[in-house]
């Protein structure tokens, strides 16, 4: 009988733990368009955040090539000057030129942005492609339930302990 009750109060606490948990997500951008030699404010990419609280990690890079069956083409070399996610108040908390960090985005609709320039070592294939990469990770909070039932747990196995040893 102890052990039934005891295990039965462990279970109630562990149930708690495995409720919570944060759900990461990865997208990428490929924006068709071709960007000018100094670009400000270019559109990589759009994305929602559907949950309450998200945390979003991400960069800006530029290909390097580009491959047309067996053969390939040197593009420009980029240098940016910045990325930024915007319509919203978060500050970055990785300011690098082409990386950002923000936490706590809410609800809705966000735009990344990436100003630079760029020069060509072939004068003949002056163009460049960018491409931007995100992991969103939702903040997740923990509902009620899991929270009583871990309590409930823990006060049960106190009252437990307290009735084993007659105080």
């Amino acid at each position: 009988m102890k052990l039934k009750a005891l295990l039965c109060s462990t279970l109630l606490s562990l149930g708690a733990i495995g409720a919570a948990h944060a759900d990461v997500k990865s997208q990428d951008f490929y924006p068709q368009a071709y960007v000018a030699p100094t670009f400000t404010n270019y559109l990589v990419g759009t994305f929602t955040v559907d949950n309450a609280l998200s945390d979003v990690v991400g960069s800006v890079t530029a290909f390097d090539t580009i491959s047309v069956g067996p053969i390939s083409f040197q593009l420009a070399r980029v240098t940016f000057s910045g990325t930024e996610i915007v319509d919203t108040h978060a500050t970055d908390s990785d300011p690098g030129v082409a990386t950002f960090s923000y936490s706590g985005l809410g609800f809705g609709t966000y735009r990344i942005l990436a100003s630079g320039s760029w020069t060509s070592t072939f004068p003949q294939y002056p163009v460049t492609f960018l491409k931007g990469h995100i992991d969103m990770t939702d903040t997740v909070v923990p509902e009620p339930a899991p929270i009583a039932l871990a309590g409930f747990g823990i006060a049960s196995l106190w009252l437990r302990r307290r009735k084993a040893t007659g105080k």
